[in-house]
């Protein structure tokens, strides 16, 4: 079904989405991480070596990210930037900026990071870095500070930072939501469209395995079903029923002649004409390549044989070719009282046989 198509295009904007946020996420916590340790070296250099030098170290494997994000290493990217970030990041704020700094709108962004940069196929890393970004958190929240640089920072600088963090973090979440349910929005309107696609298929189908798709006819397996429930009917309430069967003598050599197209349209022609000489209760199946059979319900032999009569005359003056018409055969049969389905087919095609050996436009029956 085209359905899956459509689920692979939702799947495959999906990574597309991945694989932006892990670059913006890159680039943004770039420059995050680039003014932090700014502040370190504008505020104290020397008291801060050992926080300069590790967030030196983020800023490199940052860099990294950002290059295997454009890459066909994407996925690697991701699972990177989310082993490093968080637990950087609520170092930083935690035991250097101070625990004034939103860290509550931090926690909530790492802690659904590894959801939206990583994708379902390393859904062991969102887990584990969720779960990760937990258990620093609870870490650090028993940690003294070492020495908060909020102290050494003019009020508005650290006014400005926390809520640029706390605006950040809103931002992203809200981005996230707002595209995601677009995402989920797009996934059910095309879910939507494929049931409707889905649905037609199965009409087209079930059509199909109903009617022959070059003469209309019903099916060869379709009949054989209507007949067999037909006898379990006949079986129980003691009623009739009749079949004929039926083709054009020179049949194959029309095929070999004018070809399969031609072949197929006149099989077609003749359906229409028999079709449109039954009752409406009465079913036509194309019975093999060559061959039609009618059912009949509730009819009786000598009934199915006067209209076997009136079909080989409608045929024998049909034009179905300029100038060229074809004789028929015919069987007629009516069921008889606990006939099983094999030994009245059997029967039926000993009596076209029969037909076709005594000449043309002959019932036998």
């Amino acid at each position: 079904m085209k359905v899956s198509v459509g689920k692979t295009e939702v799947l495959f904007e999906f990574e597309k989405l991945r694989k932006t946020v892990t670059g913006y996420a890159a680039v943004i916590f770039f420059l995050v991480f680039a003014g932090i340790t700014g502040l370190y070296v504008i505020t104290d250099f020397s008291a801060y070596q050992i926080a300069i030098f590790i967030n030196g170290g983020v800023l490199a494997v940052l860099l990294i990210v950002g290059i295997l994000n454009f890459s066909k290493k994407n996925q690697l990217g991701s699972v990177i930037l989310n082993l490093i970030l968080g637990p950087a990041l609520f170092a930083n704020v935690w035991l250097y900026l101070g625990k004034e700094i939103g860290i509550h709108y931090l926690f909530v962004v790492f802690a659904i990071m590894p959801f939206v940069t990583i994708s379902r196929q390393y859904k062991f890393f969102q887990w584990l870095f969720g779960l990760t970004s937990i258990a620093i958190l609870a870490l650090l929240l028993n940690l003294e500070t070492l020495g908060s640089i909020n102290e050494s920072l003019p009020a508005i600088v650290f006014m400005i930072g926390n809520y640029t963090f706390i605006g950040a973090s809103l931002l992203f979440i809200s981005l996230m939501f707002v595209v995601y349910t677009r995402m989920i929005e797009k996934y059910e309107a095309l879910l939507k469209a494929k049931e409707l696609e889905v649905a037609e298929m199965a009409e087209e189908v079930r059509r199909m395995a109903l009617e022959d798709t070059s003469t209309g006819a019903v099916t060869h397996r379709k009949l054989e079903e209507l007949i067999i429930a037909e006898i379990a009917r006949s079986d129980r309430y003691e009623t009739p029923f009749s079949l004929i069967m039926f083709s054009l003598s020179d049949i194959k050599e029309v095929f070999a002649v004018y070809g399969q197209e031609k072949g197929e349209k006149i099989m077609e022609q003749l359906v229409h004409i028999v079709r449109t000489d039954l009752r409406l209760v009465d079913i036509l199946g194309r019975w093999t390549d060559g061959e039609f059979v009618i059912f009949m319900p509730e009819i009786k032999l000598h009934q199915a044989v006067y209209v076997a009569q009136r079909l080989v005359s409608i045929i024998a003056s049909t034009e179905f070719l300029p100038k060229i018409k074809l004789p028929s055969n015919f069987a007629v049969i009516q069921r008889l009282p606990g006939e099983k389905f094999e030994a009245l087919t059997d029967r039926l095609h000993q009596l076209m046989r029969k037909s076709v050996e005594e000449g043309e436009n002959r019932i036998s029956n």
